[in-house]
């Protein structure tokens, strides 16, 4: 396991733990504690840093979300990044004539006609179909 972060340093564990993942973030906050505090965490789903099943009011028992509540770091999960980064994030050298264009927005502009008409009769249908 590799947990990375900003402050420049990896932890590399055999096993993909949330004590291995506490124990990088607790070290950051001691080394660089001085300096400037953890704001947030970019993560996956992984089971270490996310508990999938949660209660009718969507709390669960998580020691690694527990944690990051305790010390007030946002968890950012890295499916929200992704939905960031390629639908809001402007990315300036994705097209010279085009500035402020998304990841999104170059994929679908640069798709020829046929392949969206594919696509969507091709979703249409899927639906149409209930599978």
């Amino acid at each position: 396991m590799i947990v990375r972060g900003s402050f420049s340093r990896a932890g590399k564990f055999d096993a993909e733990t949330t004590d291995n993942a506490l124990q990088l973030l607790k070290e950051a906050m001691g080394r660089f504690g001085w300096l400037t505090s953890i704001r947030q965490v970019l993560t996956d789903r992984g089971t270490q840093f996310y508990v999938n099943k949660r209660d009718k009011n969507g709390d669960a028992d998580s020691r690694f979300e527990d944690f990051l509540e305790e010390n007030k770091i946002k968890h950012i999960n890295f499916d929200n990044f992704m939905n960031w980064y390629n639908t809001a994030r402007f990315h300036e050298s994705l097209d010279t004539k085009w500035y402020l264009q998304t990841p999104d927005i170059a994929f679908w502009s640069r798709l020829p006609e046929g392949c969206k008409l594919g696509m969507f009769l091709n979703r249409m249908e899927t639906e149409l179909n209930g599978c």
